[in-house]
């Protein structure tokens, strides 16, 4: 098993890298549109405001707000907690992450989370941050469908060390493919 501390600075390096470059985000939309075709009664998609070299998914926010999709993004609350809120279109700067949130609107509940993350391997155990956010709200929320958007070079081909508290994803979509997590 990989030491996640290792592997969090090493894919940062790398990933910074890989996305300057990164030409496949139309591929990675397209098999994601066919994943929330295959799932039923999807209609409140939670992604995030990318930060920190991220992989941008304002496009494809923008696209499934086009096909009557609710978009959600998190708002970081006291005690490392976050919360999800119907985007209206406006963003307010926060002191959270070099980052941006709505400044207002309804609280939902996702049907299914795009999971922001550094990298991730086949076994659905990811990378984030360290701070646990989004460990604590999927773990309170076990319904919601957890999928990664994640460049192919950027997925760890051995498991990745996890503690009790880490959420595994249910999804991992590529550019080249759809890996369903059993």
């Amino acid at each position: 098993m990989l030491d996640k501390i290792l592997l969090r600075k090493e894919y940062i390096s790398k990933r910074n890298l890989i996305l300057r470059e990164f030409s496949g985000l139309a591929r990675i939309e397209a098999v994601f549109f066919t994943l929330l075709e295959n799932i039923q009664k999807v209609s409140n998609v939670a992604g995030y405001y990318p930060t920190n070299q991220e992989l941008d998914i304002r496009p494809l926010l923008l696209k499934l707000k086009e096909k009557s999709y609710n978009i959600l993004l998190p708002r970081l609350l006291p005690e490392n907690k976050m919360e999800f809120v119907r985007w209206n279109g406006k963003l307010q700067a926060t002191p959270h992450f070099d980052s941006k949130e709505p400044p207002e609107g309804t609280i939902v509940i996702p049907d299914i989370a795009i999971i922001p993350l550094i990298c991730c391997d086949r076994w659905g155990n990811r990378i984030g941050y360290g701070k646990g956010y989004y460990d604590r709200y999927l773990a309170a929320n076990q319904k919601i469908i957890k999928v990664a958007l994640i460049p192919e070079e950027l997925i760890v081909n051995e498991p990745i060390h996890t503690e009790s508290h880490d959420i595994k994803l249910n999804y991992i979509v590529t550019e080249n493919e759809l890996i369903a997590i059993s």
